[in-house]
């Protein structure tokens, strides 16, 4: 069994109070549908790291670099870092 490699990146979260619900993504993988949504903003971040799980899984089986992508941000969205195990 080969050891997991960690990554460590930020989400960001955002409330919408039309919907009540949290969105989540991650700005690296956001043009590759690094998204997802949650009741809470706990929800939205277990999704958010099941996504990212996916996403890296799927780049690692097609041996394609992940894409990396800064962006600027809203001061009125939380961030907060994730690590993910693949």
């Amino acid at each position: 069994m080969r050891k997991p490699q960690y990554y460590n990146l930020n989400a960001i979260l955002e409330y919408d109070p039309i919907v009540k619900g949290w969105s989540a993504y991650v700005p690296e993988l956001a043009t590759v549908g690094g998204a997802t949504f949650g009741d809470t903003a706990e929800e939205a971040i277990k999704n958010m790291i099941e996504v990212v799980e996916m996403l890296i899984e799927e780049y690692k089986e097609e041996g394609k670099p992940l894409p990396i992508q800064s962006e600027n941000f809203s001061p009125h969205v939380q961030v907060r870092q994730i690590e993910v195990a693949v």
